[in-house]
């Protein structure tokens, strides 16, 4: 009986490592982000195929605000030398759909 309980937690333990190693990191989020937003996918299919890699809801949020304060704080700056470049806006679904 032991030894089943502790290959019970043993598994259990391996499983919630490796979902917490299958997580993207924010750049990872950016750039599939990036990829979906060219793609014609819904929020709800970009939605789906975050949350299968393993993004967050919170994390997104983060992301989201992150570049929300960065495009204000750099949107009222004056640059030298104003780049002819398009800025790629980043499509963020929205997490309550």
């Amino acid at each position: 009986m032991k030894s089943v309980r502790r290959l019970f937690t043993l598994a259990a333990s391996l499983l919630i490592a490796s979902a917490a190693f299958a997580q993207l990191s924010d750049q990872q989020v950016i750039q599939e982000l990036k990829k979906y937003s060219t793609s014609g996918m819904t929020q709800e299919q970009v939605m789906t195929e975050l949350a299968a890699k393993g993004v967050t809801v919170a994390q997104l949020e983060r992301i989201k605000a992150q570049y929300d304060s960065k495009g204000a704080s750099t949107s009222g700056t004056k640059t030298e030398v104003e780049s002819r470049e398009r800025e790629e806006k980043l499509f963020f679904p929205d997490p309550a759909r």
